[in-house]
């Protein structure tokens, strides 16, 4: 399995396995499910800020399991000037966007500027679709989307930790048209805060493997007849579990009805 090393900023990387010494060579194969750990060492006049991609942390050292190709990136910046300190942004876990007031950071991935001693800084995290924000952490903490930072004599690294959520698949509710009418509901509501309602809500997204409860309401003058497609039965209520994308039909059909 194939291991290489991106390096941005002055230092060097090496792995405790023959393979990288970067500098010069950036990338090895490894032995499929081995463990390589990896050591930055920056340059003079420089600081290791963090790992990124298929490694993570602060700390000189990361580790990685070859249990297929990987990317680690290594992140350096200059020591920052006199009467300054750096402010060092590093994303974890899933993905997101860390901004700053006043505006300097638009931060994806790992980020350091320079400021002046005893300069306020606000960060800001922005969560993308397929991930939520966790908390804070390094120089930071907290759980807030917000976090206000004052920058001492001594630079500061913040980590935004992010969690990837499980994917999502479409749960679809149809009706026959068959004369007969009703409503759908569902007992669960989807990952965006909605739920099947159907009447005018017939479709939700529910994170992967969620069972999901519809029962069929008839309106007055029609009858239940059953489901059809993922779903089945003849009770009013059914259950599906959403490995994959679905969807039920259910049954109504008119009552008859008889002169008097």
């Amino acid at each position: 399995q194939t291991l290489r090393v991106n390096k941005f900023g002055e230092g060097s990387v090496t792995s405790n396995l023959t393979g990288i010494n970067c500098g010069d060579t950036c990338e090895a194969a490894y032995d499929y499910d081995s463990f390589v750990k990896l050591t930055a060492q920056p340059a003079a006049g420089y600081q290791l800020i963090g790992w990124h991609g298929d490694c993570a942390g602060l700390a000189s050292s990361s580790t990685v399991k070859m249990d297929g190709a990987k990317t680690c990136e290594a992140y350096f910046a200059e020591l920052p000037p006199d009467g300054h300190s750096n402010l060092s942004v590093v994303t974890m876990g899933g993905n997101g966007i860390v901004t700053s007031d006043p505006e300097a950071f638009n931060c994806e991935s790992v980020c350091t500027l320079p400021y002046e001693n005893d300069f306020t800084v606000i960060l800001m995290v922005t969560a993308d679709a397929d991930s939520s924000f966790e908390s804070w952490g390094g120089d930071c903490s907290g759980t807030d989307t917000f976090i206000t930072v004052t920058l001492g004599k001594v630079s500061m690294t913040c980590t935004a930790n992010f969690k990837l959520l499980p994917p999502t698949y479409n749960l679809i509710v149809t009706k026959t048209d068959t004369g007969g009418s009703g409503v759908v509901q569902s007992d669960l509501l989807g990952a965006d805060g909605f739920g099947i309602n159907c009447g005018a809500d017939c479709i939700a997204a529910y994170p992967i493997n969620t069972t999901v409860t519809l029962t069929a309401i008839p309106d007055f003058g029609s009858s239940f007849k059953g489901w059809s497609q993922h779903c089945s039965g003849t009770e009013t209520s059914t259950t599906v579990t959403l490995e994959a994308a679905k969807t039920c039909t259910a049954i109504f059909e008119l009552l008859p009805t008889y002169d008097i």
